[in-house]
Formats: C-alpha cells, sequence, structure tokens
C-alpha cells in the first residue's frame, strides 16, 4: 500500500517536442543567464562587493570605498565573459543543428524540427525579456536611491568636507552606513543578472 501511494505521488515525466529536446542539448534553457556568467573553471564570476573582499584581497580603505561608493555606474566587470560564453554557446548550437539537419533521412522532417526549434527559442526569449524588465525595474530603483545620497554626499567642495560627511553617514543621517554599502553591492549584482538576462534573449533572438 505505502509502495502504491509513493507512485501515485510521482509526478508524470516532461513531456519535450523535438525542439526543446534540441534546445536543451545545446544548453539553450532556463541555465543560460547563469551558463553566460560561468568561466571555464566552472565558478560563476563575482561582482565587485564592498565589504566582501576576495581572497588575498585586502579591505578597501575609506578612501578606496568613498570613490567606489560615488561611482555614478556599476563598476561591472563580467561583460567579456558574457561575450565569450555568447560566442562559444551560439557556435556550439549551430555546429549540433547542421549536423542534425545532415543526417541521413532527416530532409523531410528539417521543416517541423525549425518550427519547433522556432516556438522552443521563441517561448524562452519572451521568459528572458520578463526576467530582465523586472531586474531593470529593481536596478533602478536601487540606481536612483544611490544617487540620492552620492548626489548629497558630492555637494561637499573639497576631500576634508566629503570625508567628514562620508564620517557623518557612518555615524548616523538619513541612511546609515551599511544601508549605502548594501544599495552599492545590490546594483552591482542587478546589474550583472540584468545583463546577463539581456545577453541570453539576444542569443535566442
Amino acid at each position: 500500500m505505502f509502495q502504491r501511494k509513493q507512485n501515485q505521488a510521482t509526478p508524470p515525466a516532461r513531456t519535450l517536442t523535438a525542439g526543446q529536446r534540441f534546445l536543451e542539448s545545446s544548453g539553450l534553457t532556463a541555465h543560460l543567464p547563469k551558463a553566460l556568467l560561468t568561466k571555464p573553471n566552472g565558478q560563476l564570476t563575482q561582482e565587485i562587493q564592498i565589504g566582501a573582499p576576495t581572497a588575498g584581497a585586502s579591505r578597501p580603505n575609506m578612501l578606496q570605498q568613498m570613490e567606489l561608493l560615488q561611482r555614478a555606474e556599476p563598476v561591472g566587470g563580467w561583460e567579456p565573459l558574457i561575450n565569450e560564453n555568447n560566442e562559444l554557446i551560439f557556435e556550439r548550437a549551430l555546429s549540433a543543428l547542421e549536423k542534425r539537419l545532415a543526417e541521413p533521412g532527416r530532409a523531410e522532417s528539417v521543416k517541423p524540427l525549425l518550427n519547433e526549434i522556432t516556438d522552443a527559442t521563441e517561448k524562452l526569449k519572451r521568459e528572458f525579456d520578463e526576467q530582465r524588465k523586472q531586474t531593470e525595474t529593481r536596478y533602478e530603483q536601487t540606481h536612483a536611491a544611490l544617487r540620492r545620497w552620492q548626489e548629497d554626499s558630492a555637494r561637499e567642495p573639497d576631500l576634508i568636507n566629503r570625508m567628514l560627511a562620508f564620517a557623518q553617514t557612518i555615524l548616523g543621517g538619513q541612511l546609515s552606513m551599511s544601508e549605502v554599502v548594501k544599495l552599492w553591492n545590490k546594483r552591482e549584482a542587478l546589474a550583472k543578472a540584468r545583463d546577463a538576462l539581456r545577453a541570453a534573449a539576444e542569443l535566442l533572438a
């Protein structure tokens, strides 16, 4: 009886079209944005995060933190990896498609296969576009909050006064220092996610 109940609870296997199976075998799946951010050694590229130095790196001093926190745009650095992975994945998928279409007896089924691939690709692209829009909205909200603090801090005319304003933020103000750092770190993370989603959607276009 127990065995029967277990079997009844097992979800049915997902039925995939030939086009969906091709995309999955080529790495063109919902995990594509993550794949675009993956290094050759299998590790995900990490954005700069204030307060979280990488192994062997020293923690930024106050002046270095001031410089980073005043950046109007994200530091980035993941773009070359995204571009490189984009090309590799595209070339791999194209090569796989060429081999598939060159198989004996494949001529009659070429059009249905291509239609299925197109349908699956368009569906996946819509999902990436929607995720990118949501990420873009969160990015803009975070960026706007950080920019307000940056503009207030930048009103000080000289370095000494700016350092005093920076210290005042640490001691207390509209935003605590930890809140400013969280905003900055969040902006970097959202920018990375946004760029990966945009690249994934463009790869499927």
